[in-house]
């Protein structure tokens, strides 16, 4: 999972490069790098890659929208950006199933997520994945699992214009955060999430 994330992060500053050099490779409708603010919850959790189930997880992050890459020939158009993730919280039963519950909280950095574009307009659907890790408080779910943990998602959304400079998205996404076998311990969580962006184009 480290490989994995190392790679993407080379691959976002390979990104950026490439799009600092390519400003004419834009759609119809342009792209302008973006700075926003992502609010995501999951009011449950369910037991598939991951085991932990009736959890709930709060994030908030800052993102930055700055490259694009493709829309070109049979290659789909790919936004891509960086989130900071200023805060997240998960709280979960200890028993991982309905028992007592138990928090973290932490903070942590999203070095890749892609939004691809479903329509050339700037109100428009798109489907999103991203992958990061958030460092929690202590050990998570206990001193048999670790403090980094891995996120991982996709999902669907919608974009709207909301203003000359200002894009909202909303949608759901599938959720995992999991350890990666880094600890002795590694029950994952798998969530529902619906996350909501604003975004100032810059």
């Amino acid at each position: 999972m480290f490989r994995l994330l190392l790679f993407l992060t080379l691959f976002l500053f390979a990104g950026i490069s490439y799009g600092q050099s390519n400003d004419n490779s834009t759609s119809e409708y342009g792209f302008s790098p973006t700075v926003g603010i992502s609010l995501s919850y999951s009011p449950v959790s369910f037991r598939a890659w991951g085991t932990m189930q009736n959890t709930q997880s709060y994030y908030s992050t800052i993102e930055l929208r700055h490259t694009r890459l493709g829309g070109t020939g049979s290659f789909p158009t790919v936004d891509i950006g960086s989130e900071l993730i200023v805060a997240g919280y998960i709280r979960y039963p200890q028993d991982g199933v309905n028992g007592i519950r138990e928090s973290v909280y932490g903070f942590g950095l999203t070095p890749i997520r892609l939004d691809i574009p479903l329509r050339d307009s700037l109100s428009r659907p798109f489907l999103a994945s991203s992958a990061g890790f958030m460092m929690t408080n202590r050990d998570f779910p206990d001193d048999r699992g670790a403090r980094i943990n891995y996120l991982l998602d996709v999902g669907i959304g919608w974009q709207l214009s909301v203003g000359d400079s200002r894009l909202l998205q909303f949608g759901y996404k599938l959720h995992h955060f999991s350890n990666g076998n880094q600890g002795s311990e590694n029950p994952g969580i798998d969530s529902h999430m619906f996350f909501v962006n604003l975004h100032f184009q810059l």
